[in-house]
């Protein structure tokens, strides 16, 4: 069982008598003896002591107050036999108020980290007035840095905005300048116009050119004569006479057609001569 020791206000020791550190990881609203209720954060210590004993502590610290309340076993220190026992009868005391609570892992860590451990702790501080100094320099510096991001964000929400603007601009003037470049196409390209083909008529060539196709080219062609060969002499053989036949008068039948379309192109061209 653990019970309010008012003569300590603060757990007095070095970061080598420490064995274990278990702290609640949530911040419950606590009325600690006879103090409002308020937020509140709990720690479990356990300290070497010699002769292998053990002390176990329950410390609350009232946020707002900025005071501590340190909790006894009424058993005193205990074994390390025992140590298992105690430790989960505080466990359980933290829990019925609501906290819930993590091992910190404090032996494991290093030298440095011990220390750096230790002296962030408001159960090992004698003066908390330091712990609210850090705690509002924290604030402060975690509200400079929310700012500075707010701001950061802002820049770049504003920088954003104008790019944003800036790419509508150029794709409203590149806009403009195709409709123009449009416009300025359809002012130098007529619009279309029917064109209409007129065959022109040949006229008909003179009668002189008919004539002068229908000439044709006289061609004098000089038929060389055959050569005399002689005859060998052969013996003389009485020739008999043939007796001669009248020539008869040739008729030209002009009634009909096919020799009449025959000789009047040779007549004509006789003619023409």
């Amino acid at each position: 069982m653990f019970e309010i020791d008012s003569s300590l206000k603060y757990i007095e020791a070095s970061k080598d008598d420490v064995l274990e550190i278990i702290a609640s990881i949530n911040i419950p609203l606590v009325a600690a003896a006879d103090h409002p209720s308020e937020p509140t954060k709990a720690y479990i210590c356990s300290l070497r002591k010699p002769e292998d004993f053990i002390v176990v502590y329950i410390y609350l610290h009232l946020i707002q107050s900025n005071i501590g309340i340190i909790y006894k076993s009424t058993e005193g220190p205990t074994t390390e036999k025992d140590y298992p026992v105690m430790k989960g009868s505080a466990l359980e005391f933290a829990e019925s108020m609501g906290f819930l609570m993590e091992d910190l892992t404090y032996d494991n860590l290093n030298d440095r980290e011990k220390e750096d451990l230790f002296n962030s702790l408001p159960l090992f501080m004698e003066d908390l007035s330091i712990l609210k100094k850090k705690m509002e320099a924290k604030e402060e510096k975690e509200e400079k840095e929310e700012g500075e991001e707010e701001a950061i964000s802002l820049e770049e929400e504003e920088e954003e905005k104008e790019k944003t603007e800036e790419k509508t601009e150029k794709a409203e003037e590149a806009k403009k300048a195709e409709e123009i470049s449009l416009d300025e196409i359809k002012d130098v390209v007529p619009e279309k116009e029917e064109i209409v083909i007129i065959e022109e008529k040949k006229a008909p060539p003179p009668p002189e050119a008919k004539e002068e196709e229908k000439k044709e080219v006289k061609v004098e062609v000089k038929m060389e004569e055959p050569p005399v060969v002689e005859k060998p002499e052969t013996e003389k053989v009485e020739e008999t006479p043939v007796p001669e036949t009248p020539l008869k008068e040739a008729k030209i039948d002009w009634e009909n057609k096919e020799i009449k379309e025959i000789l009047e192109p040779i007549i004509r061209f006789l003619a023409s001569i």
